[in-house]
Protein backbone atom coordinates (compact mmCIF):
# COMPACT_ATOMS: atom_id res chain seq x y z
CA UNK A 1 0.00 0.00 0.00
CA UNK A 2 1.34 3.29 -0.97
CA UNK A 3 1.23 6.15 1.51
CA UNK A 4 2.26 9.86 0.94
CA UNK A 5 5.23 11.03 3.18
CA UNK A 6 6.03 14.17 3.88
CA UNK A 7 9.33 14.69 5.45
CA UNK A 8 10.38 18.28 6.92
CA UNK A 9 13.04 20.20 8.79
CA UNK A 10 13.92 23.37 10.18
CA UNK A 11 16.55 24.88 12.07
CA UNK A 12 14.74 23.00 15.03
CA UNK A 13 15.23 19.82 13.16
CA UNK A 14 17.90 17.83 12.80
CA UNK A 15 17.46 14.20 11.52
CA UNK A 16 14.35 12.15 9.32
CA UNK A 17 11.56 13.63 10.54
CA UNK A 18 7.93 11.65 9.52
CA UNK A 19 5.67 14.51 9.34
CA UNK A 20 2.64 13.52 7.66
CA UNK A 21 0.54 10.14 6.28
CA UNK A 22 -2.26 10.65 3.81
CA UNK A 23 -4.77 7.70 2.36
CA UNK A 24 -2.95 5.34 0.24
CA UNK A 25 -5.74 6.72 -2.62
CA UNK A 26 -4.11 10.27 -2.56
CA UNK A 27 -0.56 8.88 -2.19
CA UNK A 28 -1.47 6.53 -5.16
CA UNK A 29 -1.66 9.92 -7.43
CA UNK A 30 0.34 12.41 -5.91
CA UNK A 31 1.78 14.71 -8.29
CA UNK A 32 4.91 16.17 -7.59
CA UNK A 33 4.45 19.29 -10.20
CA UNK A 34 6.91 18.58 -12.39
CA UNK A 35 6.10 19.06 -16.04
CA UNK A 36 9.94 17.55 -16.81
CA UNK A 37 10.76 20.34 -19.08
CA UNK A 38 14.00 20.59 -17.50
CA UNK A 39 14.91 16.54 -17.84
CA UNK A 40 17.55 14.68 -15.50
CA UNK A 41 19.96 16.38 -13.11
CA UNK A 42 22.45 14.00 -12.49
CA UNK A 43 25.51 15.57 -10.36
CA UNK A 44 28.63 13.11 -10.10
CA UNK A 45 30.69 16.22 -9.48
CA UNK A 46 30.36 19.53 -7.34
CA UNK A 47 28.38 21.49 -9.69
CA UNK A 48 26.58 24.91 -8.86
CA UNK A 49 23.33 25.24 -10.22
CA UNK A 50 21.68 28.50 -11.18
CA UNK A 51 18.32 28.59 -9.68
CA UNK A 52 15.27 29.70 -12.33
CA UNK A 53 13.56 33.01 -12.04
CA UNK A 54 10.51 31.28 -9.99
CA UNK A 55 12.87 29.15 -8.21
CA UNK A 56 11.11 25.67 -9.96
CA UNK A 57 13.84 22.74 -11.24
CA UNK A 58 10.97 20.76 -13.47
CA UNK A 59 13.06 17.44 -13.29
CA UNK A 60 12.54 14.47 -14.41
CA UNK A 61 14.80 12.34 -11.98
CA UNK A 62 17.50 13.35 -9.59
CA UNK A 63 20.78 11.85 -8.99
CA UNK A 64 23.19 13.82 -6.47
CA UNK A 65 26.01 11.36 -5.81
CA UNK A 66 28.92 14.43 -5.45
CA UNK A 67 28.08 18.12 -3.97
CA UNK A 68 24.96 20.49 -5.44
CA UNK A 69 24.94 24.01 -4.78
CA UNK A 70 22.78 26.56 -6.08
CA UNK A 71 23.05 30.21 -6.70
CA UNK A 72 20.35 32.52 -5.64
CA UNK A 73 17.80 34.01 -8.44
CA UNK A 74 16.88 37.96 -8.82
CA UNK A 75 14.20 37.38 -6.27
CA UNK A 76 16.30 34.86 -3.99
CA UNK A 77 13.26 32.47 -3.95
CA UNK A 78 13.92 29.19 -2.30
CA UNK A 79 14.36 26.19 -4.71
CA UNK A 80 11.94 23.40 -5.79
CA UNK A 81 13.67 20.71 -7.26
CA UNK A 82 10.55 18.63 -8.61
CA UNK A 83 11.03 15.00 -10.19
CA UNK A 84 8.66 12.72 -12.32
CA UNK A 85 10.34 9.93 -10.84
CA UNK A 86 13.15 8.72 -8.37
CA UNK A 87 15.10 11.04 -6.51
CA UNK A 88 18.33 9.74 -5.04
CA UNK A 89 20.70 11.68 -2.78
CA UNK A 90 24.16 9.97 -1.96
CA UNK A 91 26.34 12.96 -2.39
CA UNK A 92 24.96 16.12 -0.88
CA UNK A 93 22.58 19.20 -1.29
CA UNK A 94 23.68 22.48 0.12
CA UNK A 95 21.81 25.60 0.62
CA UNK A 96 23.62 26.45 3.27
CA UNK A 97 24.41 30.95 3.86
CA UNK A 98 27.58 32.10 3.57
CA UNK A 99 29.85 33.22 6.63
CA UNK A 100 30.82 36.45 7.36
CA UNK A 101 34.13 38.31 7.30
CA UNK A 102 35.65 41.04 7.40
CA UNK A 103 33.05 44.06 7.63
CA UNK A 104 31.11 42.53 4.40
CA UNK A 105 27.94 41.11 5.54
CA UNK A 106 27.15 37.54 3.94
CA UNK A 107 24.30 36.11 1.79
CA UNK A 108 21.92 34.15 2.75
CA UNK A 109 21.10 30.73 1.03
CA UNK A 110 19.07 30.88 -1.51
CA UNK A 111 15.40 31.87 0.17
CA UNK A 112 17.58 32.73 3.03
CA UNK A 113 18.15 36.23 3.92
CA UNK A 114 21.54 38.28 4.95
CA UNK A 115 23.93 39.38 7.47
CA UNK A 116 24.44 42.93 8.64
CA UNK A 117 27.82 45.12 7.48
CA UNK A 118 30.24 45.05 10.09
CA UNK A 119 30.62 48.49 11.51
CA UNK A 120 33.59 50.95 10.89
CA UNK A 121 34.36 53.70 13.32
CA UNK A 122 33.97 54.30 17.09
CA UNK A 123 30.79 52.78 18.87
CA UNK A 124 28.45 55.98 17.87
CA UNK A 125 25.25 54.66 16.91
CA UNK A 126 26.33 55.90 12.87
CA UNK A 127 29.16 53.64 13.35
CA UNK A 128 27.78 50.41 14.58
CA UNK A 129 27.14 47.20 13.24
CA UNK A 130 23.97 46.91 11.05
CA UNK A 131 21.39 44.09 11.86
CA UNK A 132 20.80 41.14 10.05
CA UNK A 133 17.91 40.30 7.74
CA UNK A 134 14.94 38.50 7.87
CA UNK A 135 11.77 38.25 10.26
CA UNK A 136 14.70 36.71 12.74
CA UNK A 137 17.51 38.88 11.74
CA UNK A 138 19.69 39.14 14.61
CA UNK A 139 19.48 42.81 16.05
CA UNK A 140 23.29 44.49 17.25
CA UNK A 141 22.92 44.89 20.77
CA UNK A 142 26.23 45.12 23.02
CA UNK A 143 28.54 44.72 19.82
CA UNK A 144 26.58 41.52 17.34
CA UNK A 145 23.56 39.25 18.01
CA UNK A 146 22.66 35.82 16.44
CA UNK A 147 19.42 35.56 14.59
CA UNK A 148 16.87 32.94 15.01
CA UNK A 149 14.48 30.80 13.12
CA UNK A 150 11.92 28.15 15.22
CA UNK A 151 13.78 28.00 18.18
CA UNK A 152 15.22 30.83 20.39
CA UNK A 153 18.66 32.05 19.54
CA UNK A 154 19.44 35.18 20.88
CA UNK A 155 17.47 37.20 23.60
CA UNK A 156 16.52 40.11 21.11
CA UNK A 157 15.71 37.91 17.80
CA UNK A 158 11.93 37.29 17.20
CA UNK A 159 11.15 33.10 16.76
CA UNK A 160 9.29 32.21 13.36
CA UNK A 161 8.44 29.23 11.25
CA UNK A 162 6.34 26.43 12.19
CA UNK A 163 6.79 22.68 11.70
CA UNK A 164 4.91 22.28 8.75
CA UNK A 165 7.19 24.79 6.85
CA UNK A 166 4.54 26.82 5.16
CA UNK A 167 5.28 28.83 4.40
CA UNK A 168 8.55 27.82 2.85
CA UNK A 169 11.20 30.40 4.15
CA UNK A 170 14.65 30.25 4.53
CA UNK A 171 16.58 31.56 7.74
CA UNK A 172 17.68 34.84 9.17
CA UNK A 173 21.16 36.66 9.01
CA UNK A 174 23.20 37.40 12.09
CA UNK A 175 24.08 41.27 13.02
CA UNK A 176 27.38 42.54 12.09
CA UNK A 177 29.63 43.64 15.20
CA UNK A 178 31.07 46.86 16.02
CA UNK A 179 34.48 47.53 15.75
CA UNK A 180 36.83 49.35 13.42
CA UNK A 181 36.24 47.49 11.65
CA UNK A 182 33.99 44.96 13.22
CA UNK A 183 33.17 41.53 11.57
CA UNK A 184 30.36 41.16 9.45
CA UNK A 185 26.92 38.80 10.72
CA UNK A 186 26.48 35.16 8.54
CA UNK A 187 23.75 34.78 6.36
CA UNK A 188 20.85 32.60 6.82
CA UNK A 189 20.26 29.07 5.93
CA UNK A 190 18.17 28.51 2.39
CA UNK A 191 15.29 27.03 1.75
CA UNK A 192 14.55 24.12 -0.22
CA UNK A 193 11.61 21.42 -1.48
CA UNK A 194 12.11 18.16 -2.85
CA UNK A 195 9.34 16.05 -3.79
CA UNK A 196 8.78 13.15 -6.38
CA UNK A 197 5.75 11.33 -7.88
CA UNK A 198 7.22 8.37 -6.99
CA UNK A 199 10.17 8.21 -3.97
CA UNK A 200 13.23 10.13 -2.44
CA UNK A 201 16.17 8.01 -1.11
CA UNK A 202 18.81 9.84 1.19
CA UNK A 203 22.14 8.54 2.48
CA UNK A 204 23.72 11.48 1.94
CA UNK A 205 23.10 14.62 3.43
CA UNK A 206 21.22 17.75 2.36
CA UNK A 207 22.58 20.96 4.25
CA UNK A 208 20.84 24.33 5.33
CA UNK A 209 23.04 25.60 8.13
CA UNK A 210 23.10 29.18 9.04
CA UNK A 211 26.51 31.23 7.97
CA UNK A 212 29.42 31.94 10.94
CA UNK A 213 30.11 35.34 11.44
CA UNK A 214 30.46 37.54 14.64
CA UNK A 215 26.49 36.89 14.65
CA UNK A 216 25.70 33.87 13.18
CA UNK A 217 22.74 33.25 10.93
CA UNK A 218 20.14 30.94 11.74
CA UNK A 219 19.28 27.08 9.82
CA UNK A 220 17.04 27.10 7.04
CA UNK A 221 14.30 24.87 5.99
CA UNK A 222 14.46 21.62 3.85
CA UNK A 223 11.32 19.63 3.15
CA UNK A 224 11.13 16.23 0.89
CA UNK A 225 7.13 14.62 -0.23
CA UNK A 226 7.01 11.68 -2.10
CA UNK A 227 4.76 8.42 -1.67
CA UNK A 228 8.28 6.87 -0.21
CA UNK A 229 10.77 8.24 1.37
CA UNK A 230 13.92 6.17 3.10
CA UNK A 231 17.87 5.46 3.45
CA UNK A 232 20.07 7.04 6.58
CA UNK A 233 21.40 10.22 5.46
CA UNK A 234 20.69 13.41 7.38
CA UNK A 235 19.08 16.97 6.94
CA UNK A 236 20.78 19.58 8.81
CA UNK A 237 19.22 23.14 9.28
CA UNK A 238 21.44 24.17 12.26
CA UNK A 239 22.73 27.68 13.45
CA UNK A 240 26.03 26.61 15.06
CA UNK A 241 26.18 29.72 17.56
Amino acid sequence: MKRLVQLSCSAALTAWMPFGLATAAFAAGFDSGSNGSYGPINVTAPTTLDVPPDGIFHCTTITVTSTLRFNRNALNTPVYLLATGDVLINGTINVSGGTGGGASARSGGPGGFDGGFGGFGDSAPANRGGDGHGPGRGRNQAGFTHAAYSKAAASNSEVYGNVLIVPLIGGSGGAGADGNPGGGGGGGGGAILIASNTRITVNGNIISDGGGGTGWGSGGSIRLVAPTGSGGGGLYARSLS
